[in-house]
């Protein structure tokens, strides 16, 4: 099996995984998984140049995925997407490192995208693991943060 077919089919049981147990942020970051990932597919460069040279496109999903996980970060009652967004900078790294040298080989290239890729599946069913553990003893979980006003600024002190 190739290392794409492996992907897809730990991305696919991870997804699932997600649905099934997790919460909202949970949920999201699988969405946001399945996208980047179908986006990816679809957008690389033909096989005799890919990774030859920086996947704009591919670079652009990850760009995207990483401020959607940033976002996420900020608002999920969450330790772990600030994490996979770390994760998701390292991806960013390795764009520009082939951007930096173009000398940089292309299975180096790709293999630095595949790894990080990879990295954040186990970290998301983790998560998820967590969510259904919390839940499971305390009957509930909080999903997002909750923001409040500061009360010189007008605002009650009820959330």
């Amino acid at each position: 099996m190739g290392y794409r077919n492996l992907f897809i089919a730990l991305l696919v049981a991870t997804v699932a995984y997600a649905f099934r147990i997790g919460g909202r942020p949970e949920r999201w970051a699988a969405a946001m998984f399945v996208i980047a990932g179908l986006l990816t597919l679809l957008l690389h460069s033909p096989w005799p140049v890919r990774y030859v040279g920086v996947e704009t496109s591919v670079l652009v999903v990850d760009a995207a995925l990483l401020i959607a996980l940033l976002a996420l970060a900020l608002h999920a009652d969450r330790f772990w997407p600030l994490a996979m967004a770390a994760l998701q900078t390292m991806a960013i790294a390795a764009h520009a490192a082939k951007a930096l040298d173009l000398r940089l080989g292309a299975g180096a290239y790709q293999q630095a995208l595949v790894f990080w890729s990879y990295a954040t599946l186990p970290l998301l069913a983790l998560a998820v693991w967590r969510h259904g553990r919390r839940s499971a003893r305390g009957g509930g979980d909080r999903d997002w943060s909750i923001y409040r006003e500061h009360p010189d600024q007008g605002a009650s002190e009820t959330p």
